[in-house]
């Protein structure tokens, strides 16, 4: 009998392929911000550096005077730079004159009219060492302006006022100065006024 053929089928191949899973990562950063360095000072422990007076009238195109002052307590100290400024619109600097009582060295003593600034710096090279309230300085100005206007003290970069011992600050607070200056004539002193009456005319 003729030959039979058989036909061996062939198998299919299936091929099952797993797509690639790409894993995507995000990061967020949190920045936390740098802490804004503060000062905290103790009520009544310290040294207070004040101008003086607080408050005071003055006449127009007048020359006075302002203290500026040392409150120190039981605190001894020995430097203390301060860095008073006025307007100068208002105010003209003409003289500073440091009190070497107490602190009897200075270390700088420089004043610009133009821009209104005062760089004072006083210490003391070795013991005793000051305490409790004295003079740092006088300072002679002029009011060229009528208006309200202030001596306050700077607290930034290289004019930063501050009180030292050993190196570390011992500074409590500061206290400004308030200048209203007037138009009008200001006086010092007493002023009596004397009525006089004259007989009356006879008839």
């Amino acid at each position: 009998p003729p030959p039979t053929n058989t036909t061996t089928p062939t198998p299919t191949v299936t091929r099952s392929v797993t797509p690639s899973v790409t894993r995507t990562m995000t990061t967020t950063r949190t920045n936390t911000p740098n802490a804004t360095p503060t000062r905290t000072n103790t009520p009544g422990i310290g040294c207070v550096i004040a101008a003086l007076p607080a408050n005071t009238t003055v006449g127009l195109n007048q020359t006075f005077t302002i203290t500026l002052e040392a409150r120190c307590g039981s605190q001894t100290v020995d430097s203390i730079s301060v860095y008073p400024n006025v307007v100068p619109t208002f105010l003209t600097i003409e003289s500073v004159t440091p009190n070497n009582g107490s602190l009897n060295t200075t270390l700088e003593n420089s004043f610009n009219a133009a821009t209104g600034q005062i760089n004072l710096s006083l210490g003391k090279l070795g013991a005793p060492y000051p305490s409790g309230t004295f003079t740092l300085a006088t300072v002679q100005l002029q009011a060229v302006a009528a208006g309200s206007t202030s001596i306050s003290f700077n607290f930034s970069g290289a004019r930063t006022t501050d009180a030292y011992m050993s190196g570390a600050s011992v500074f409590n607070s500061a206290q400004n100065a308030t200048v209203n200056i007037t138009t009008g004539a200001t006086v010092n002193g007493t002023i009596t006024c004397l009525l006089y009456t004259s007989p009356s005319p006879r008839d």
